[in-house]
Formats: C-alpha cells, sequence, structure tokens
C-alpha cells in the first residue's frame, strides 16, 4: 500500500525535485546529507544505480534490484562496477566488469578506492585471466553491440519497455520465469546470465 498522507506526499515531491535537481543534491552530499535512491516519479529520469557493495552476493542483489526497477516503470538502471564501498577482490572486479559492461550505461566508480582494472593485477595472471584483458574484452564486446543497445534504448524511450527486461517481462506465458532474478533480457534477442561467483559456474 502507498501511503497516501499529506507529509508522505510532501515528501515524494521533495525527492522527485531533489532528483531534477543536481546543485542540490551536490550540496547535500557535501555537507554530508544523504539522499533518496528513488521514489514516485523517479523513472522520470534518465538513469538510476546500485550495487553498493563489493561481493559476489552484492552482485546478485544489485542485479535482483535493478529487475524490479524494470518492472515498475524505469526504462534504464545500472551499477557501479566493483561495487560503491569497500574494495573488490580481483574475482569479483572481474565479473563485475564482464556484468557491467553487458549493461545500458558501465562505470567504473567507488566511493573510497579507484576502479580501474590495473590495480587488480599483480602481474601473475594467467593469459587472458588479468583485470585489464578482462576489462579489454568485455569493452570490445560492448562497443560490437552498440547498434543494437542503440536501438533497444531507443525503444526503451519511446515505449517505456525497459532496455534491461526480467525473464517474466519478456516471457509472459512462461510461469517458470517469474522467479528467475540471477539472468536477463537486454531487448528481445540477448539473454545476459552474469556469473555470481568464484568458480564460474552459472545456470540458465
Amino acid at each position: 500500500m502507498i501511503p497516501t498522507g499529506t507529509e508522505n506526499v510532501a515528501e515524494a515531491i521533495r525527492c522527485l525535485q531533489w532528483l531534477n535537481s543536481s546543485e542540490e543534491g551536490v550540496n547535500t552530499l557535501l555537507a554530508g546529507g544523504s539522499f533518496p535512491a528513488a521514489t514516485a516519479g523517479g523513472q522520470k529520469t534518465p538513469v538510476h544505480w546500485g550495487g553498493d557493495t563489493s561481493s559476489y552476493e552484492s552482485m546478485a542483489e544489485t542485479l535482483s534490484g535493478g529487475l524490479s526497477l524494470s518492472q515498475s516503470g524505469f526504462g534504464f538502471w545500472s551499477h557501479n562496477i566493483g561495487g560503491f564501498e569497500g574494495m573488490p577482490d580481483p574475482g569479483v572486479f572481474k565479473r563485475w566488469v564482464a556484468f557491467g559492461l553487458v549493461s545500458s550505461h558501465s562505470r567504473l566508480h567507488g566511493s573510497t578506492s579507484y576502479r580501474v582494472p590495473w590495480l587488480f593485477d599483480n602481474g601473475t595472471e594467467a593469459e587472458g585471466q588479468s583485470a585489464v584483458e578482462v576489462t579489454r574484452k568485455f569493452t570490445r564486446l560492448k562497443a560490437s553491440l552498440m547498434p543494437y543497445f542503440y536501438s533497444v534504448g531507443q525503444n526503451a524511450h519511446r515505449t517505456g519497455v525497459p532496455f534491461t527486461r526480467p525473464m517474466g517481462m519478456q516471457f509472459p506465458e512462461d510461469p517458470t520465469t517469474a522467479f528467475l532474478d540471477r539472468q536477463y533480457m537486454i531487448g528481445s534477442d540477448l539473454l545476459v546470465a552474469p556469473v555470481f561467483n568464484e568458480t564460474g559456474e552459472v545456470q540458465f
């Protein structure tokens, strides 16, 4: 149930206005304040972010939360590659790079540490397994997919059908898809199943 009291409506309006006012948002952050991630009307803004902590579990929860956003009218959402808080281990960072670069918006962003791939390498990685090489591979993949991503993004803008689609949204006639929150569709043609563990195993 959505609260409808005068105070709640006023708070929702304030949050929406805050989302649309970057100067106020910056000043709030500089003063050490907090800010809302989303509220009623938040889907009108271009993109929302998740990915707060640096773990495999947080990466999986980020996808689950993002798919909920997709089902709630948000056309675009993304996440902080590697998580925003803490310092991910190299395995988490590389898996999150792969996940993050197969998203509509990608950013290497952390609160107290840099998220650049060469900080996660020590020179002992097997060929093709360094964070730099993984980032290069998935950056090239994203670049090759950009014509498709662009068309899916244009469709999301025109129709409101989200860029990142839960399986149940893409295949509503199949009841077995309703609970799948470890994979998603980009548009109607690309299935993405990120790896959320250090073994590299994934089920989809």
